[in-house]
């Protein structure tokens, strides 16, 4: 039987983490579905414990380290679902996560792309925090299109259509070390066919893992600065996009204003972030 959705887990290094992720994929209500694991050279015993899943809806793949961009890639080449669901390796997902998304995506008479709200761990920390979301396609589109402000779609919580992931490009290698899935939503976004969602409860269990690469907000900070500046200050305005991140830093670093504007909004991302923590 062919899967209708295939969940996307690109994985590096989460011995600690991984079985909590695939047993709860295994126990969805919806069983149609395929686990396409992409190993991006794991140096702990991620493989040892990937061998020990003898379920026909897992399949591993392994390859050198090459970062998340390529793995997601890859294993989006490899999956066969009408639907890409993604998944990180230090999450986890309620039961009935694929069934709840699926319902709202085969309503849709555009290109669905559904989401949820997510319920927010931080290591070491018992206490878990819900982050609800905009429910309709409208006031998601609405809110993502402000300034500031503007998260209305947690990008690790998207189901979409494969071909339409595909027909954007997948994700880009530019967005290699953060900012890849926000770049696809972004992009996606800007598709007058795509139809936005998310469920009525959150459905994804987002853990703030202190050891990754994706938490280490010196590194990731930056890098969603350019994200967010290839897509507002360039894409949007009909203006080439810088090449890669060394580009963007090129151009932040140009002149007294931008030097300014780059600081200034650094700053504001990492009180941002800080406030979440309370």
């Amino acid at each position: 039987m062919i899967p209708i959705a295939s969940f996307i887990v690109p994985v590096y290094n989460e011995e600690k983490y991984i079985r909590k992720c695939i047993d709860s994929l295994l126990v969805q209500t919806e069983s149609n579905f395929e686990i396409i694991i992409l190993d991006d050279g794991s140096t702990d015993r991620t493989p040892e414990i990937l061998k020990q899943y003898q379920d026909y809806r897992i399949r591993v793949y392994r390859e050198n380290n090459q970062g998340r961009t390529k793995a997601r890639n890859n294993a989006l080449y490899f999956s066969k679902g009408k639907y890409i669901i993604l998944q990180d390796a230090d999450d986890w997902s309620e039961p009935d996560r694929l069934e709840r998304q699926l319902c709202i995506a085969e309503k849709s008479t555009k290109k669905p792309v559904v989401g949820s709200g997510y319920i927010f761990h931080y290591e070491g920390n018992t206490k878990a925090k819900i982050k609800n979301v905009p429910k309709t396609n409208n006031k998601i589109r609405r809110t993502m299109g402000r300034k500031i402000f503007r998260q209305a779609f947690h990008p690790p919580t998207m189901l979409s259509l494969r071909q339409k992931i595909i027909d954007i490009g997948g994700w880009r290698s530019k967005f290699a070390i953060a900012g890849e899935d926000g770049d696809l939503i972004s992009r996606l976004y800007e598709e007058k066919d795509v139809e936005f969602f998310n469920s009525d409860r959150p459905l994804y269990h987002y853990f703030h893992n202190e050891g990754s690469v994706t938490n280490k907000y010196t590194i990731t900070i930056p890098q969603q600065m350019f994200m967010r500046y290839c897509e507002r200050a360039r894409r949007r305005r009909g203006m080439n996009e810088p090449e890669n991140y060394k580009s963007y830093m090129a151009i932040m670093g140009g002149d007294i204003k931008n030097r300014f504007l780059f600081k200034a909004e650094y700053m504001l991302r990492w009180f941002r972030i800080s406030m979440r923590r309370h």
